[in-house]
């Protein structure tokens, strides 16, 4: 996979879980923009970041800015 990069700020504040094998896995959603003026676009861009990564984003809150490198993967 292509490694990405996004930027923007976050929706809501992180959903944080423990899974039952005891990894930390935190769910959120980050606003992403694109354009200027009449053509600015957002896009809602659904994320996860696992153990270390979880314990950063779960101190986030919402309105919170963002950049951030990984993969992206569609699932259907």
């Amino acid at each position: 996979f292509p490694v990405t990069i996004l930027e923007g700020n976050l929706c809501k504040a992180p959903e944080t879980k423990v899974t039952q094998s005891g990894k930390k896995v935190s769910r959120f959603t980050l606003a992403v923009s694109d354009g200027y003026n009449e053509n600015k676009k957002t896009y809602f861009i659904d994320c996860i970041s696992w153990e270390s990564l979880a314990d950063v984003v779960e101190r986030l809150r919402k309105g919170s800015g963002l950049r951030l490198t990984g993969k992206i993967v569609q699932e259907n």
